[in-house]
């Protein structure tokens, strides 16, 4: 059975929180971590989302038992304002609230960078005759590549048909094939839809900065593997003129107007990030494509697994009669046919309706039949 209460929403953002923040740490690392290649990180991103975003329990959950944090934030949520309307009513309401203006805001800024991209395409001019093989051989229309004195950097746009938008500055052939299969690669993995559905996940869960920083941490990761991808067979001649479109593209590129409406070549612009990306580009990438198996199937086995545990809050046992506690321990129910008696310590204390076996603390006995 799987249901949606509201500790497993805060188990998984306690849970995911953490893991998530330890992730951006690891994606932001100049380091060799990358070396073996993108797809396992692209696939722990995706389960790390999948771990925020569906916050489900099951059948085999099991729980972990909360005294003191979950206690006070149990009762905090449950206290009411005024006799009209609890707190955690309340703030449910406001998150409501908050997604709805969100979505709102940005599907508002969306249109409007849709109308100011269509004028950019309707406005510019087709791409240069001699850079339709290289488009082609990039596996791109040369008729969906037009270039604009209005935009300052190369993008990618579109989320069912494509589109690519140059500056209207002066390229070299090498240029040219550098920003072509590097956007290629945007477009074919759909870059712009998910940097789309992942801004509408921020949008909706807009109370969680977490996935912020993982809208960040895609940007980066996406552009490393564009990088990886147009740099495959590059000699090491060939590396450094990808280095220096880079570049060429990042002076030429003053600001990032389209938001989440594009994928573009010169993707984070800061320093040190490009040195980052730069250094990356100079890695000798051998894709193990077992060990990236063995990876993204350890990292299955851990999704699953983290939803196992359930943070609940802990209660003292209820007593009766101000003497006798009532635990899993000392405590069974044994089944008759006008209902369940209880026995506590092996002495019978009273018979307990069918209507009440489902509640605490009966629900957590052992229950025998006569």
């Amino acid at each position: 059975m799987i249901s949606i209460s509201i500790w497993s929403v805060f188990t998984a953002m306690f849970l995911g929180t953490a893991v998530a923040l330890a992730f951006h740490i690891a994606v932001q690392r100049d380091s060799n971590m990358f070396s073996a290649g993108m797809t396992p990180w692209i696939a722990a991103f995706v389960m790390l989302l999948v771990r925020i975003i569906i916050p489900i329990e099951t059948s085999i959950s099991f729980v972990i038992p909360s005294r003191i944090v979950m206690t006070g934030l149990n009762d905090f949520l449950n206290s009411r304002i005024g006799n009209v309307i609890s707190i955690g009513s309340l703030l449910i309401v406001i998150w409501i609230a908050g997604a709805a203006f969100a979505i709102g805001f940005w599907g508002y800024k969306v249109l409007k960078n849709r109308n100011s991209i269509r004028l950019l395409i309707i406005q510019g001019k087709e791409l240069p005759k001699e850079y339709a093989f290289i488009a082609r051989s990039a596996g791109l229309d040369p008729k969906k590549i037009v270039m604009s004195e209005f935009i300052e950097e190369a993008v990618s746009v579109g989320v069912i048909n494509y589109g690519v938008i140059l500056p209207a500055v002066d390229y070299s052939d090498l240029d040219i094939r550098n920003i072509l299969f590097h956007e290629a690669s945007h477009i074919k993995h759909r870059d712009v839809l998910t940097k789309m559905l992942l801004h509408l996940a921020s949008c909706i869960l807009w109370w969680n900065p977490v996935l912020r920083l993982l809208e960040v941490d895609f940007e980066m990761l996406s552009e490393r593997r564009c990088d990886e991808a147009a740099v495959r067979g590059y000699s090491q001649e060939e590396k450094i003129s990808y280095i220096e479109t880079m570049k060429k593209m990042a002076v030429i590129r003053a600001m990032k107007p389209y938001g989440y409406s594009v994928a573009s070549f010169s993707g984070i612009t800061q320093k040190r990030m490009l040195v980052s990306r730069a250094r990356r580009v100079f890695f000798d990438i051998r894709t193990d494509k077992r060990k990236n198996s063995v990876i993204i199937m350890l990292g299955l086995v851990l999704l699953f697994a983290s939803y196992v545990p359930v943070i609940q809050p802990l209660y003292d046992p209820p007593y009766v009669e101000d003497e006798i506690f009532i635990t899993e321990d000392n405590a069974e129910l044994i089944e008759y046919s006008e209902g369940y008696r209880l026995y506590v310590d092996g002495e019978y204390i009273e018979l307990i309706g069918k209507e009440e076996i489902g509640t605490e603390p009966y629900c957590d006995l052992k229950k025998y039949k006569k």
